[in-house]
This record gives structure tokens, C-alpha cells and sequence, in this order.
């Protein structure tokens, strides 16, 4: 019996175990769920990196625990969607669903989640307002791309999403 078992423990470790692939519209209806938290988290980790230097906002948050929730938060979307394999092209598929079929790289439909978001929050003030505006351009111009490379690559570390988060 013994022999049996290490018979088939070997026959396991040294064959490949595939991954059912997700289909297209699996990988889709998820994208799309969680397309806004995307948006949303992204830009709070933004609102995070250029208030750095802002003492009023400091005072107003626990900035380090603050930041830390967003960024789990945005950590935890990218690597489902990293995770999910396809059995087409991932990144044509994701940036359907994010550029072509929504409206992701018009700054005022992006301005308009932001807003809803800091809301929510509770960060949406006058002074808000205008910082709103740039993070918005931000992702826009580099954000949305940025987002879509890294959940799209063949190989993530863990040191590459936190460095990515970073680096927001």
C-alpha cells in the first residue's frame, strides 16, 4: 500500500496540474464589479501621495492606517483579477472593459466617482475639490494604463504590487 502511495505522490509532483482557464465572461462580470473599486481605491491612495505634505490633512486622518485600508483594499482587487487565468487575451479582454466599453478616459466621468467616493469618506471638502481635478487628469493619463499592465502581466510578485501601490 505504501508503494501505491508513493507511486502516485510521485506521478503527481512530477506532472503539471492545469488551472481551469475562466472564460472570457466570467473574467468580465468580475472586471466590471469591481471596476469602480478600482477607480475609487486608486484615487484615494493618489488624494494620500499629494497631501503628503499637508499638515491640516494629517491632522484630520490616521494617515499611515488610513492609507493602509485603501491600499488592502486596492491590493486585494488586483490580485483576484491577477489570479483569474484566461483562455483568451487577458489584457485585450481588460482594456475592453475598462477603456473601450466604459468611459474610463473621459476626466469628468472619473471626477464624478472621485467625488461620490471622497463623500462617502468624508474627505469631500472646497479644498477637495480642486485636488479632485488633478488626480482625475493622473489617472487618465497614466493611471488607468498602469492599472491595466499590472493586472495583466504574466508573472506579479507580491514586491511588484507593493511597489506599484507605492509608487500611486
Amino acid at each position: 500500500m505504501i508503494k501505491l502511495v508513493e507511486y502516485i505522490v510521485e506521478k503527481l509532483s512530477s506532472t503539471h496540474i492545469f488551472e481551469m482557464a475562466f472564460s472570457r465572461k466570467q473574467y468580465m462580470d468580475t472586471l466590471h464589479n469591481l471596476r469602480l473599486q478600482l477607480v475609487e481605491n486608486w484615487a484615494l491612495l493618489r488624494y494620500c501621495t499629494l497631501q503628503k505634505s499637508n499638515e491640516e490633512y494629517y491632522n484630520l486622518i490616521d494617515v499611515s492606517q488610513t492609507r493602509s485600508h485603501w491600499e488592502t483594499e486596492l491590493r486585494a482587487h488586483i490580485t483576484n483579477l491577477y489570479k483569474m487565468k484566461l483562455d483568451v487575451n487577458k489584457t485585450r479582454a481588460t482594456c475592453q472593459e475598462l477603456i473601450e466599453y466604459s468611459e474610463f478616459k473621459i476626466i469628468d466621468n472619473i471626477k464624478e466617482i472621485i467625488e461620490f467616493k471622497f463623500d462617502i469618506e468624508g474627505i469631500l471638502n472646497d479644498d477637495t475639490k480642486d485636488i479632485i481635478d488633478e488626480i482625475a487628469k493622473d489617472f487618465v493619463e497614466y493611471g488607468l494604463d498602469e492599472l491595466i499592465e499590472i493586472i495583466c502581466k504574466k508573472k506579479l510578485s507580491v514586491n511588484e504590487i507593493k511597489e506599484y501601490l507605492s509608487n500611486i
